[in-house]
């Protein structure tokens, strides 16, 4: 039996891309930082070809609440 892997992927919008001179599927390291050391004022997320509904809109809400540092 013959297992295919699809690696993980992120998706970046093409202006953030250009004006961090991103490439396309090239390696990304990342680093584990500490909380105190960052700051995020905002994050945007965008599902293309997926519908949503409240319910699962409301239980994505709660998921990424848990996981966010700082709220």
């Amino acid at each position: 039996m013959t297992v295919f892997c699809i690696p993980d992927a992120i998706s970046v919008e093409q202006s953030i891309a250009t004006a961090f001179q991103l490439r396309t599927y090239a390696d990304v390291y990342m680093n584990i930082v500490n909380p105190e050391d960052v700051a995020l004022d905002s994050v945007e997320l965008t599902f293309k070809d997926q519908y949503l509904g409240r319910s699962e809109m409301w239980r994505l809400k709660n998921s990424l609440v848990s996981v966010i540092y700082g709220i």
